[in-house]
Order: C-alpha cells, then structure tokens, then sequence
C-alpha cells in the first residue's frame, strides 16, 4: 500500500536530558553581525576605537586597497560618473527651484560625505529627478505660504515673522536637506529601515512614473519659451495644462526649434551612436551627449547672443567659488516636516533597495551594512545641509553608469568630487550662455526610462492583482493630487491591500484520488468552496469499507481578521463530505456494501504561520461543530508558536489527534490504525 502524497515531516521540539547532577554549561553570547565574542573583556578606549571604525568604514577598506587592480578603473569610473553628474546637477537645480550652481555643489559634497561613511562599492549620491522636483514642490509651497515675491504692502508679517519676507529659496532647501537629514538619522537609530518594506516595486515605480509626468509638465514652459503661473498642491497637473495650453500661441520658435534638436540629438545619440560605439570600442565607454548638447548650445548661444536678440532664457550667472558655509533657517522646519518626511522615506527606500541589489550582484553583500547606510546618507544631509545646498539621494542611473564603466570601490567618489571641483572652479563662469530650455530638455530626456514602466503594467497585474492595484493607484494619485499627498495616498493603499490579502485567504480541500471517487456535490458549491482536486495520493487496497477522509487546507494567519472565513471554510468542508458519504450510501440498497460512515477532516496548519485568541475560539466552534456531525478531526503540521498556543488552551481536553504531517495521518487512516474518537498512542501525540 503505497501514499504517493508526500511532505516532510517537519516539527520543533525542545528536547531535554532528563539527567541530574549534570555539569554547569556557560553560554557566551555569540554577536555574528560584528564576529566577536560579548565575552571578550575589552577597554573602554578599545572599544570606543572599535565603534570609531564602524561608523567610518573608510578606515577599515582604505589600508587594504588593491591600488594595481582598482585604482585606474575607480578614476576612469569616478571621472565618468562626474560628467554626468554636470548636466544633471545644473538641470535639477533649476527643478528644485534655486541657481544652477548650487546644483554642482550638491554633485561636489554628496559623493564626498559619503566616501568616509558609505559601505556600498557602487552608489552616487547626488541630484535625482524627482527628490529635485519633491524639493521644487516644497520650495513653491512655502514661498506661496510666506508670500515671498510679494510686495510687503501685501505682506503684513507679525513683529516676530518679519524674517518670513526675507527669506530665499536657497535658504528653504537647505533647512528641507537638514530636515531631511534629521529624519533618516532618526530612522537609523530607531532601526526603522523596516518601514522601506511597505513600499513594495510596483509602489515605487508607480509613484516615480506619476512624479515624472509632474517632471515633465514643469518643464514645459522653458522648452516652448513661455510663462505660467506658478501652480502647486491638489490637480495642479490639470491647472497647469490648462495654463499651458492659454500660452501655446505665445511660443518662442528659436527656444522650441533648440528643444526640438536637443531632444533628436540626444536620442540618435542614446540610441545608435552608444551601442555602435560599445561594440566596437568596448562596454566601458561613456559618451556623455548630454554635455556634448550643452557645450554646442553655449556656443551658438553666445555667438548668436540667443538672450538679447530671440528672448531666450540662460542660466546667467555662476559663480566660480566654492560655497560657503551658512547655518540652516531652523524656523522653517515645521511648516515643511511633512514633505520631509515623505522625500526621506523615498530617499531611504531606493538607497538601501538599490545598494542590497548591487551588493547581492556584485558579491560583496557581507560587506554592506543597512544600518550604516542609513547613518551615511542621514550625516552627508546634515553636514551638507550647513552648505547652499538641495536634498541629494542615489541616482539609479548614474549609479548604473558607475558600475558598467568598471568601478571598483568607494574611491569612485573621491574622483568624482574631485572633477565636480575642478567644474566649480574653472568651468562655471562659461555656463552663463547655456539656455535653460536645453537643461529642460535634459531633464525630459533622462526620464524616457521611467516612462518605460507604463508597459510593465498588464505584466504586473497578471502577476499580482494587488501589486497592479498598488502600481495604477500610487500612479493616478501621484498625477492627480501632488507629489507629497500622492506618495502618502500610495503607502496607505499599500497598507490597506495587506488587510485585503488576510481577510481574503486562499483555502482548499483536497481528496484522494481512488475508485471510489465521487465528485463535487455541485459545481456552484464546488467553486465558492474553492474545492480544488489535487492528486494527493493514488493508491489501492482491497477493502473499499474506509473512512472518508480529506485533507482542508488554509493559506494565512489564523487570526482575528480572518478567523471567520476559516470558520466558515471548515464547516463548508464538513457538510461536503458528510453530503458525499449520503450520495453515496443512497445509491446502494446493500446495507453491507454500503460506504462506511466515518468521516475524518484533516486540518492541515502547515501554512499557518500564527494565531491569536480568536483563532483558538474558531477551533473550538469547529471541534464542537465536528462532535456534532460525528466527524472526526485530525490536526497536522504543527509549528512550535501554535503548539504553545494549543498547550495554554483548552484545546488539549478535545481529544484531537496531533500528527507531525498530513503523511502520517493518512497513512493511519489508511492502514485502518485509526478507529473514530480513539486515540492510539503510537499514532499521534495529545497535547
């Protein structure tokens, strides 16, 4: 007699010697974050040192590093990674609403700070898109909320607020970067890189893609040459196209025709030119179009005086200095905490989501430490908020630009500050030309791969409902609310499908597969019951007199939230079978060949992770349901959190046989061990 259903038996025991007089053991606890023994006796000064090397982890890698195999790649990579971080940084300041030069001071300072404090081998810190554009949404709400620009006839500031007028944007998102700061050191001492795992895949991408749209529509306006009115909060997408759509007959030709240009440029550029180049020269070369576009734009710019004569916009001014420390306006922290938070929590979930990525790839996962991460970023905003700077985060692209053009350590930062300064320093001056409709083109042109998850919806949703859900939902509200509510929008919905998913647990009912076979009652009832025929066992025997039996299956925590759909499943799964064994009985008139009226309804808890008081009150009704229909219960499959549960309930004077797995209980059945309401000791184990 064979049972061709098989699982492993799986069961956790605490075993004990029973022997007396045995000698004491001491334990030392073993740390295996740090490898050390807590035993170990060290001095304060030791210990102290200790601490000092694990929070700058370049003292730890910088001694050991192999200058012949990593120094000429971490340049090339560094150096590569700075010119991008040019055009990027000049165009993301202008989307965070301050000069362009304080956007090379960002890609300067970030990538710095983090040499001495980051443990990833592959991240650029710097300007990313849609932190610039969360910035330039906070930077907007609170020069509307001060009424900056406004004249101070119309201002009527209190005696105590007469510093509201005063302020400047610069001054906003630096104190937003301190803020910032403040909020993920926060996060790091309270171990809370745990929220970043209620910010799912299909979340993110659903909020960037909404925020790119956000992106896109702001810089309209330089790319046709055309003012509008400065729009923030709820529908300000729907305002400003209408806006925009007021101004379209206003158009500067000469601005769209260089927007036009740069755009097929940098697109013939992205498309051909890099992989024809790659094959033939290798996978590491970078052409940096983007600079490429700003270079020749400068020129004809100057030459054809682009501002005076056509009315284009330019950067103007940049200064050639480094930036000078200034402490952060402190009193604009509470009217943007919320903001702050919200750009934290992205900032937080890409970085460590992207460099745990990296790291598992790359094979140096053992080396990157999440906590530290969260020490490194929180420190580069607070140290560089006391510098005119904006909210910088890691670059997905840039960072992946680090990594195929061959880089090897967390040197790749130095060289790339390195470069930023030598820009600050002797190239800014030459900017003054650069129209601002091509920077606006750079930045529309950089967000063609967020686009690019449009397409991944149908494939999303036909993996995961829920995740389609999350994905159309954090997009649409991000596109149709605001940045900062659409992100808090997303998370809550995320939130909610979770609730969704327990309340809404899959369960099954599972028969063998013998002669004796007998179909669902009801096709309608076999559906709602979700009564799904699985070949759990194939087997024979001469005596067809055994009990009935069937193996009720549930998928999820039993617990308050869903206790009544377990409930319910269970007495749905009884009377199948009680209304099975009467169907089969009333087919034959022979009271000796009839089927055997025993019952059995195993409850397999193998993917039942936990339960609550709730959850035991539901057994017992179902216990108590079962004694009534004369319907034997057999549990299996129990882990150690509900056995304790089981042993400080009543559940234990129920007389329900405990197998160690479905296997055994149907091989007692089976083998006619098993005698209804009995409970042979050799079989199960009563708790």
């Amino acid at each position: 007699m064979a049972v061709a259903y098989k699982q492993p038996a799986f069961r956790e025991e605490i075993f004990s010697s029973g022997k007396k007089n045995c000698p004491d053991i001491y334990l030392c606890k073993y740390d295996l974050k740090n490898n050390a023994s807590q035993c170990d006796k060290k001095s304060l000064i030791t210990r102290i040192f200790y601490r000092s090397v694990s929070f700058f982890p370049i003292i730890s890698w910088l001694p050991k590093y192999n200058f012949g195999e990593c120094f000429i790649s971490d340049i090339i990579s560094g150096i590569t990674t700075g010119i991008l971080h040019v055009p990027q940084g000049i165009a993301y300041a202008k989307l965070s609403g301050v000069p362009a030069v304080y956007g090379l001071y960002v890609s300067f300072l970030a990538p710095f700070l983090y040499l001495f404090l980051g443990t990833s081998k592959h991240a650029s810190l710097g300007s990313v898109s849609f932190i610039a554009l969360m910035t330039g949404v906070t930077n907007e709400m609170i020069q509307e909320k001060y009424k900056i620009g406004i004249s101070h006839q119309i201002n009527n500031y209190p005696p105590n607020e007469e510093w509201k007028g005063n302020v400047t944007p610069i001054q906003i998102t630096t104190s937003l970067t301190f803020a910032i700061g403040i909020i993920l050191l926060t996060a790091s001492i309270l171990k809370l890189k745990v929220l970043t795992t209620y910010m799912p895949d299909s979340l993110i991408k659903g909020f960037t893609t909404g925020a790119a749209v956000h992106v896109v529509l702001s810089q309209l306006d330089d790319i046709f040459g055309v003012n509008i009115p400065r729009i923030s909060g709820f529908g300000n997408v729907v305002l400003k196209t209408i806006a925009l759509g007021k101004e379209i007959l206003h158009v500067n030709y000469i601005t769209l025709l260089s927007s036009i240009f740069t755009f097929v440029f940098l697109w013939l550029g992205d498309t051909f030119m890099t992989p024809f180049v790659k094959r033939k020269i290798g996978p590491k070369v970078i052409i940096p179009f983007e600079m490429i576009a700003m270079i020749l734009f400068i020129l004809i710019s100057k030459y054809f005086n682009f501002h005076n004569n056509f009315n284009v916009s330019i950067v103007g001014e940049v200064s050639n200095t480094l930036p000078r420390p200034e402490i952060p306006i402190f009193l604009i922290i509470p009217d943007l905490i919320v903001n702050a938070v919200m750009i934290s929590i992205v900032i937080m979930t890409v970085h460590l989501s992207m460099t745990k990525m990296l790291a598992t790839n790359l094979n140096y996962e053992k080396e990157l430490k999440a906590g530290q991460e969260l020490y490194a970023i929180s420190f580069s905003s607070i140290i560089s908020s006391f510098f005119p700077v904006y909210p910088s985060a890691l670059a997905i692209g840039r960072t992946m630009v680090l990594v195929s053009s061959g880089g090897k350590t967390q040197l790749t930062n130095f060289f790339t500050s390195l470069f930023l300064l030598f820009v600050i320093l002797f190239i800014g001056p030459f900017l003054y030309d650069l129209p601002m409709c091509i920077l606006s083109t750079i930045i529309t042109f950089a967000l063609r791969s967020i686009f690019k998850n449009l397409l991944t919806i149908k494939s999303v949703w036909k993996s995961s409902t829920f995740d389609g859900m999350i994905w159309i939902v954090s997009f649409l509200a991000t596109v149709f609310t605001d940045i900062v509510y659409g992100l808090a929008i997303s998370i809550i919905f995320a939130l909610f499908t979770i609730i969704l998913r327990t309340q809404k647990p899959k369960w099954s009912l599972l028969f063998p597969v013998t002669s004796n076979f007998i179909l669902p009652v009801s096709e309608k009832r076999s559906k709602s019951m979700g009564d799904k025929i699985d070949d759990i066992g194939s087997w024979t025997t001469e005596n067809e007199y055994y009990p009935l039996f069937a193996v009720h299956r549930f998928e999820g925590p039993l617990v308050f939230t869903n206790g009544d759909i377990y409930r319910d499943s269970c007495f749905d799964s009884m009377h199948e079978l009680v209304e099975r064994v009467r169907i089969k009985n009333s087919g034959n008139k022979n009271e000796e060949s009839r089927f055997v009226s025993n019952i059995v309804l195993i409850l397999d808890f193998s993917r039942i992770t936990q339960i609550d008081l709730f959850g035991i009150k539901v057994l017992n009704e179902i216990i108590t349901h079962a004694s009534s229909l004369k319907i034997q219960l057999i549990v299996t499959s129990l882990n150690y959190s509900i056995t304790k549960s089981f042993q400080k309930s009543n559940i234990s004077t129920k007389g329900v046989p405990i197998y160690e797995n479905v296997q055994k209980a149907i091989n007692g059945i089976i083998n006619f061990e098993y005698n209804l309401y009995t409970s042979p000791k050799d079989l199960y184990t009563k708790l």
